[in-house]
């Protein structure tokens, strides 16, 4: 039937060992261009709020062709996503492999979250932490540099990091001696513009954020110029 979509025969199979996804070309048409396509899946869980996220890496002919990071919940929405990167295949393959992904979502083992040595999203954050504070000096103390938890999150969705990453950043960040944690918490509540708000609080010398100068209000003194 005209406009209807012609639906070749593709079976995907999932490796238990290597968490791909790929076509069976035993079952399936060799000539299918979904057989160049094959999808790594990795799993994270937050061990705060134990929400997980699923990372999903396309492979064209073997080679790393993008990702995107999505959730069981989203994934049969945020599965097409990958039509950017040029892997075009039609809604019914799309539908059938998000069906596979979730029969077989119980058997992919939660990865170990890590920064890749040479990730530049860290260099990258922290320079957007700096850039914050330039002109922003009721965020500074003698002490501490203070970020609103709400602009953190957004400079850590801006560097490229992932939800699931959060806590491995913040993790980074006290080790590095840039964060003020306190008693394991790395948010805290500190009074700004005359309203407590939750902030995350840099050691200002370690950004290398310099001190602003107080501008001095000039008391006029009582019978000042007079002779």
């Amino acid at each position: 039937m005209a406009g209807k979509e012609d639906k070749k025969n593709v079976v995907w199979i999932f490796d238990r060992q290597t968490g791909v996804m790929s076509v069976d070309v035993n079952k399936s048409n060799k000539a299918d261009i979904e057989a160049r396509f094959s999808f790594k899946l990795e799993v994270y869980k937050d061990s705060e709020t134990h929400v997980e996220s699923m990372k999903i890496t396309n492979f064209k002919d073997r080679n790393e062709n993008g990702s995107i990071v999505t959730s069981i919940v989203d994934l049969g929405r945020d599965i097409k996503d990958f039509k950017r990167f040029g892997v075009v295949m039609g809604d019914t393959y799309y539908r059938d492999l998000a069906r596979r992904i979730e029969e077989e979502y119980v058997n992919i083992e939660v990865s170990t979250v890590t920064f890749a040595t040479g990730d530049t999203r860290y260099s990258d954050f922290l320079g957007e932490v700096k850039e914050f504070f330039i002109g922003s000096t009721e965020y500074i103390s003698d002490d501490f540099c203070y970020v609103p938890v709400n602009m953190f999150n957004e400079l850590f969705t801006d560097c490229g990091y992932s939800e699931y990453e959060m806590k491995n950043l913040r993790t980074q960040l006290a080790q590095g001696g840039y964060i003020h944690v306190v008693s394991g918490r790395y948010a805290i509540l500190k009074r700004l513009s005359n309203k407590p708000e939750r902030v995350v609080a840099f050691y200002r010398e370690k950004l290398g954020i310099t001190l602003p100068i107080k501008q001095e209000k000039r008391k006029k003194v009582k019978g000042d110029g007079d002779e």
